[in-house]
């Protein structure tokens, strides 16, 4: 038996616009994955980030922290050079008073410094932390998800197609096959 050609013309373009329209959703499907894992390298590269910025703080802290030790020690030293200076030379009163006191004094001012200078350090990463937390959610906006292929539509176009195939050849007689 013969299939006139309308309907077989209407079933190649209905097949047609069925195949567009899984190739479709595959690509939809694609891309959904493709913004995931960029949005989770986005996340990833913000973590590392963050990381080497806290390791960097740590060891800016550290070493204010050796630099109060030794500036600590330094004045221990200088204590104990003038108390002993004193002790050998015999000599009292207030310029040993004054010196120690001034030894002690340099040595909070160079604290207090070291202390300032630690809390900058310390809001400098912060701020880090924030501008690098800005620049993710920058990044993440940009990646937008498409609109998924609506069946609706895909139902309608092959509806569409089959017609316009249909349609698309002369109607055949019966004497056309037989003749």
């Amino acid at each position: 038996m013969c299939v006139p050609p309308q309907v077989a013309f209407a079933a190649a373009s209905a097949g047609l616009k069925y195949i567009e329209y899984t190739n479709e959703v595959a690509n939809y499907e694609a891309q959904v994955v493709t913004n995931a894992n960029n949005r989770r390298s986005a996340v990833r590269a913000r973590d590392i980030q963050i990381s080497q910025a806290r390791l960097r703080n740590e060891q800016e802290q550290g070493k204010i922290a050796d630099e109060k030790f030794n500036n600590v020690l330094a004045a221990a030293k200088n204590s104990a050079t003038l108390k002993t200076a004193a002790g050998e030379d015999n000599i009292v009163g207030r310029s040993i008073d004054q010196a120690l006191g001034m030894s002690v004094a340099e040595g909070l001012r160079n604290d207090t410094k070291l202390s300032i200078q630690s809390k900058m350090i310390d809001q400098q990463a912060g701020m880090d932390a924030m501008e690098i937390q800005a620049r993710l959610e920058g990044r993440l906006a940009q990646i937008v998800d498409p609109n998924p292929p609506s069946p609706a539509e895909a139902v309608l176009g092959i509806a569409t197609a089959g017609a316009t195939g249909y349609n698309s050849t002369e109607a055949a007689t019966s004497g056309d096959y037989f003749s």
